[in-house]
């Protein structure tokens, strides 16, 4: 549930900060956006391993 909201308000939040040319906030807003597809990519390959290990 976290990983989506900082999906939700990364992606936006860069965008935001492009259009205003403002370093700190696109930064911010790509920060949130790596940490939740890393995110996401860790939930991923968590269940992957469980469905592999439950065979």
């Amino acid at each position: 549930m976290l990983i989506a909201a900082q999906l939700a308000a990364g992606v936006p939040l860069a965008l935001w900060g492009l259009r205003r040319r403002s370093g700190g906030w696109t930064f911010a807003g790509a920060v949130l956006v790596a940490q939740g597809a890393l995110g996401l990519a860790y939930e991923r390959m968590r269940a992957g391993r469980a469905r592999a290990r439950d065979r």
